[in-house]
């Protein structure tokens, strides 16, 4: 019984660490914020803490906990690489803004789209399309280097 119970914890186990979230399944419109709000969240921030999410025409504003760092020392590879995936994964997003006490940072569709071109070949619209695409850019994203909010 013992060698099932701890064979039963090693399946669970590496199921649970193998497996990723499927974002893609979760595509959503700016309309639905709640939704929004969810995939917001299951994101990974890294060393940024999201305390708020809003909307305003077509614009999802990510509220940050904490001091804002001087810009040309903060690395804004998370607010690029989640912002990209939030602009593929929510339909008629403009920009993703990032807000500290006030504006700190924002990913435009038209940003986004130039540096998805440029680095994949593909449009916003074609990552939205497609699973495997998505998954592509999801490993890729995080690899495009930027620094002080420019793509390199």
């Amino acid at each position: 019984m013992l060698n099932v119970l701890i064979s039963l914890v090693v399946i669970l186990f590496l199921s649970s660490c193998g497996s990723k979230t499927d974002l893609f399944q979760e595509k959503t419109n700016i309309t639905n914020a709640e939704k929004v709000k969810k995939v917001v969240h299951m994101l990974d921030w890294k060393e940024y803490k999201i305390e708020e999410v809003t909307i305003d025409e077509n614009n999802i504003i990510l509220h940050l906990l904490g001091a804002r760092l001087d810009f040309n020392e903060e690395d804004l590879q998370t607010m690029v690489t989640n912002g990209s995936l939030l602009l593929v994964l929510v339909e008629d997003a403009n920009s993703i803004q990032y807000e500290y006490d006030e504006p700190a940072f924002a990913v435009d569709r038209e940003m986004a789209g130039t540096m998805l071109k440029t680095n994949f070949n593909k449009t916003i619209e074609d990552f939205r399309k497609s699973k495997e695409d998505f998954k592509e850019l999801q490993d890729g994203l995080p690899k495009v280097k930027t620094q002080a909010g420019v793509v390199q």
